[in-house]
C-alpha cells in the first residue's frame, strides 16, 4: 500500500502547523490563520507592535480573513444598478479590486466592487482605489505597503477587492462631525472631508501632504488638528502631485505638502508639513521682491501637477507654481540664482487667461490644462510636446493662450494627468496625448506613441465623473436599463471582473 501525505494546514501569516486549536479557516478562502496571527503580514509574518501576542478568542459563526471582509454590500437579486463603473491601467498593486490579477489592463474593464447605486465619490492614487457610498463608508483597495489602504491588519499585502476602512464606523469619531461626503487621492496619501468640515487623512505622507506636521506615514485615518485649532471647516480639498489645497469655510485658501514650485503660494520653503494660510509668510521670503496679489473671499481651488488656482467670489482668477503657460510676463529676475531659468510664479497672480469664456471646468496635467466652457467646448494650453492638447500635426509646441480643440463639441466633462488629456460628452470618451501612457487604452500589438488629436476610445455617452492618477483610470457611468447584477454572498463576491463590450 503506498503512503499518502496528508496535507498539513499551515497558518498563512507565520507558515506553521502548530497550535491547531487556534486555526481558523476563512469562510471565503478556506485559508487559515492563528487567532493571535490574524493581524499580521503574509508576506513578512509582522505582527503590528499594538497587537503583539495578543491571542483572540476562537470566532464563532462564519469568519472571513483580511482580503475576504467588508466588501461593499452586493444589490438585492433582480434589481437593476443605476451606476456602474469600468478602471484601467497598471494593476501589479491590485488598484483596480474586483479580482482582476492582471498586471495590465490594457482596455476599459467592469469593475463589479464599485458598480451598483451607491458610490458617491471615488479617487485613484498611484496604487491605491478609494470609493465613498451614500452612508459615508470608504472602501479601498491596492498596496498597503505606505498604510494608505487604512487598514491595521494590512502590512505589505495587496487588496485586490475593495474593502471598507473600519475607522470610521468604529466609533473614534463623534456623532457631530457627520459622515464622510468627500475623498480625494493623489500618490499614496488619502483625504477625507465629513460632513460638518472635519478632514482626515491618511498614507505615506513623505512631503507632509497629510499636514500632521511630520512626515511620517500614517497607516489609519488621523483628523488634522490645525484646521481646529483654527476654528475653520474645510469646504473643498483638492491634491497636485505632492500638494494640497484646501478651501475654508472662511473664504481662505490652506496649502501643505511639497513646495519645490512654489505650488502652495505661502512661503519660499521647499515643504509644509502643516497648513499654511495662502501668502502667509511672503514678508519674510526675501527670494520675492513683488507684492502678491491677494485674491477676495475664494469660492474655488484647482490643483493638479505641481501648479495651482483659485477662483475668488468676483470671478477674477490666481495662479501660482509651476508656470507651464508662461503667464508671468515679469522681465525681472530672480532674487536668488536658483530660481533663474525656472519658471515658476512663486504667489497668487492675477491672470487673465479665461477672458470672454464661462468656465464650466478646469483641469492640469504635468504642464498643460484642459479647459471645458459652459457651451460644452474644449479649449487647451501649455507643453504640447506628447501632443496632449490635441491640436494635430503643426501644432506649436507650447500654447501661451487657450486654444479651442476645433473637433470637440457638447462635451460635458474634462480630465488631465501627466501628459495626457481627455473628454467626454453625448459624442462619446475621448482622450489624447502620450500613447505610452498606462491610462490609455491599447489594442494588443498597436500603440500610438503620440495621440495628437482626440481620439474616442469608448461610446459611452453616460459618463458622470472621471478620476484618473500615474497608474491607473476609473470611470462611473450611469448603468444602462438593461444591466442587472446578481446579489451574492459575501464569500462569493470574490469573482473575476469581466471584461465586457465598451458601449453604453
Amino acid at each position: 500500500m503506498e503512503n499518502q501525505e496528508t496535507e498539513v494546514t499551515r497558518c498563512m501569516i507565520c507558515k506553521q502547523a502548530v497550535d491547531e486549536d487556534l486555526l481558523v479557516l476563512c469562510d471565503g478562502c478556506d485559508h487559515a490563520y492563528h487567532t493571535y496571527c490574524m493581524t499580521g503580514c503574509e508576506c513578512c509574518g509582522k505582527v503590528p507592535n499594538k497587537q503583539f501576542k495578543r491571542v483572540m478568542e476562537v470566532p464563532e459563526g462564519d469568519w472571513f480573513c483580511k482580503h475576504c471582509r467588508d466588501h461593499m454590500p452586493a444589490l438585492p437579486e433582480g434589481e437593476s444598478p443605476k451606476t456602474v463603473m469600468y478602471g484601467w491601467g497598471r494593476n501589479d498593486a491590485s488598484c483596480l479590486g474586483s479580482g482582476i490579477e492582471a498586471k495590465l489592463v490594457s482596455q476599459p474593464t467592469l469593475l463589479n466592487d464599485v458598480s451598483g447605486d451607491s458610490v458617491v465619490d471615488f479617487g485613484c492614487g498611484t496604487d491605491v482605489s478609494v470609493a465613498l457610498d451614500a452612508q459615508g463608508c470608504l472602501y479601498t483597495c491596492g498596496d498597503g505597503d505606505s498604510g494608505v489602504l487604512g487598514h491595521q491588519d494590512v502590512v505589505h499585502e495587496s487588496l485586490n477587492h475593495f474593502r471598507r476602512v473600519d475607522f470610521f464606523q468604529s466609533g473614534k469619531i463623534s456623532k457631530g462631525e457627520g459622515n464622510l461626503t468627500a475623498v480625494s487621492c493623489s500618490g499614496n496619501n488619502i483625504l477625507a472631508v465629513t460632513k460638518n468640515g472635519h478632514l482626515y487623512g491618511w498614507g505615506e505622507n513623505s512631503n507632509g501632504e497629510l499636514g500632521h506636521m511630520d512626515y511620517k506615514p500614517k497607516r489609519l485615518p488621523k483628523k488634522n488638528s490645525a484646521f481646529r485649532e483654527l476654528n475653520v471647516q474645510v469646504k473643498q480639498v483638492v491634491m497636485g502631485d505632492h500638494h494640497v489645497l484646501v478651501l475654508g469655510d472662511d473664504m481662505n485658501v490652506y496649502s501643505m505638502g511639497e513646495n519645490a514650485m512654489r505650488q502652495l503660494g505661502v512661503s519660499n520653503n521647499s515643504i509644509e508639513w502643516s497648513p499654511k494660510k495662502l501668502c502667509q509668510e511672503w514678508k519674510h521670503d526675501r527670494t520675492y521682491r513683488e507684492e502678491p496679489d491677494f485674491p477676495g473671499p475664494v469660492v474655488r481651488v484647482i490643483a493638479g501637477g505641481n501648479s495651482s488656482m483659485c477662483i475668488d467670489k468676483k470671478g477674477f482668477v490666481y495662479f501660482w507654481g509651476n508656470d507651464f503657460m508662461r503667464l508671468n510676463d515679469s522681465e525681472e529676475a530672480s532674487a536668488v540664482s536658483f530660481m533663474n531659468g525656472r519658471h515658476i510664479i512663486s504667489y497668487p497672480k492675477r491672470v487673465e487667461l479665461f477672458q470672454g469664456l464661462e468656465m464650466k471646468e478646469v483641469a492640469m496635467g504635468a504642464n498643460h490644462m484642459v479647459v471645458l466652457d459652459a457651451k460644452g467646448d474644449v479649449y487647451v494650453g501649455g507643453d504640447n510636446a506628447s501632443g496632449q492638447l490635441g491640436l494635430g500635426e503643426g501644432a506649436p509646441a507650447l500654447a501661451k493662450q487657450l486654444t479651442k480643440v476645433p473637433t470637440l463639441h457638447g462635451m460635458t466633462g474634462v480630465f488631465a494627468v501627466d501628459n495626457v488629456s481627455g473628454c467626454y460628452g453625448p459624442e462619446g470618451f475621448f482622450m489624447w496625448g502620450d500613447g505610452t501612457h498606462p491610462i490609455v487604452p491599447k489594442e494588443e500589438g498597436k500603440e500610438e506613441k503620440v495621440m495628437n488629436v482626440p481620439k474616442k476610445v469608448a461610446e459611452w455617452t453616460n459618463v458622470k465623473k472621471v478620476r484618473a492618477s500615474c497608474s491607473h483610470i476609473l470611470v462611473m457611468l450611469d448603468a444602462p436599463e438593461s444591466r442587472k447584477r446578481e446579489a451574492a454572498p459575501q464569500e462569493e463576491n470574490a469573482s473575476d471582473a469581466k471584461k465586457v463590450e465598451v458601449q453604453a
